[in-house]
């Protein structure tokens, strides 16, 4: 690994979630190994690079300066992901996978602090190879915010509730990232002229274009991307046809980047009978995953604006529940749950929170 861990230690950091947070730091430590590079950034409104990026050799040394993180004032974010993302390019070398870990807990207050600029600094540090997983602790900080980030960056979205849980989603994190195969997927898509793009998955931008391109997570060894699109077109002859061709783009972590092409071959025909046929069960079970995660997102924005009742959120949410159980999402079914949980009990933003990071991994299309 070569690893930049950027802790928030701002003011509302005192007490136990900072102590959480710096065991969590030290076994994080325990479990590399001498040949992982590791950087530490601490951040308030000053950012300071507590350790620069060095091998992981004398693990008592890094925990010792560990132990020296202090909380101060205010937060800034847009430095702190600046100073790791510049300790982490000093070591971007193929064989090793490269990774930002951001803890927060609360909204930007200092430097730049606007939702724009923070999710396209986000993504361009992605595009210096440089993937960042935002953890969100507490109940202060701003999930939109993050996940949009986490989204950009290629990485993951954690919602922390308590601080004794820390500990727990940094393991979680390092088990994914010491198990990637495959960084800077990127997959573009062109339609034929007569095709337009309706969707697709991971992607937020501008619709109804013939070319798109997506930025996908990174991907571990064991687990796959199903990415669905929707296509539009008006009635045309019958026969075979390309709809649209592909390439899928990644750097292995082994060495190289490798392009796979893809086209796109569509069926036109008059038979009522063939049209009328069930879907593949794979695409049918992709496309309602897909469509699960816009229902989501409108329970979060409704929960928001107040534009939903909590029953109509729960009756919603059930049933996106029993289609991931279904799926074998299991454990994007087991947030779900924790989501209507926190509504029936009247906590209406852990469970915005927890349904956010639902929707990113929705959105990434990963599975095991």
């Amino acid at each position: 690994l070569n690893l930049c861990l950027v802790i928030d230690r701002s003011g509302s950091m005192e007490g136990q979630p900072i102590e959480y947070a710096k065991q969590a730091c030290n076994q994080l430590v325990d479990l590399l190994s001498p040949t992982d590079i590791l950087s530490i950034v601490v951040f308030d409104e000053i950012v300071e690079v507590l350790m620069a990026p060095q091998r992981v050799t004398d693990k008592q040394a890094i925990k010792s300066g560990i132990a020296q993180i202090q909380p101060g004032y205010t937060t800034n974010l847009y430095d702190g992901i600046t100073l790791g993302s510049q300790q982490l390019s000093q070591a971007i070398e193929t064989g090793r996978v490269t990774r930002m870990v951001v803890l927060t807990d609360g909204e930007p207050t200092a430097g730049i602090k606007d939702f724009q600029p923070l999710v396209a600094h986000s993504g361009d540090i992605k595009q210096r190879g440089i993937t960042t997983t935002y953890l969100g602790f507490g109940a202060e900080y701003n999930e939109e915010l993050l996940a949009a980030m986490a989204k950009k960056a290629g990485g993951n979205y954690y919602y922390i509730p308590e601080p004794q849980m820390i500990p727990e989603i940094f393991r979680t994190e390092f088990s994914k990232m010491v198990s990637t195969t495959g960084v800077n997927l990127k997959f573009d898509l062109k339609a034929a002229r007569w095709v337009s793009i309706k969707g697709i998955t991971g992607y937020s931008g501008p619709l109804g274009e013939r070319e798109i391109s997506v930025n996908l997570a990174d991907i571990e060894k064991g687990a796959m991307i199903e990415v669905v699109a929707d296509f539009e077109f008006d009635n045309h002859p019958l026969g075979h046809y390309r709809v649209a061709s592909g390439k899928l783009t990644y750097e292995s972590i082994a060495g190289g980047t490798q392009v796979v092409d893809v086209d796109f071959v569509m069926e036109f025909t008059a038979d009522a009978s063939r049209y009328g046929a069930q879907p593949n069960p794979r695409v049918d079970a992709a496309w309602q995953i897909s469509a699960a995660s816009r229902v989501v997102e409108k329970t979060i924005m409704g929960l928001k604006t107040q534009a939903i009742t909590s029953h109509a959120a729960l009756a919603d949410l059930a049933k996106t529940q029993a289609l991931l159980t279904s799926q074998g999402k299991t454990a994007d079914a087991q947030e779900v749950t924790m989501a209507m949980q926190a509504i029936q009990r009247g906590d209406i933003g852990s469970a915005e929170k927890t349904l956010m990071g639902t929707m990113v991994h929705l959105d990434q299309g990963k599975s095991n």
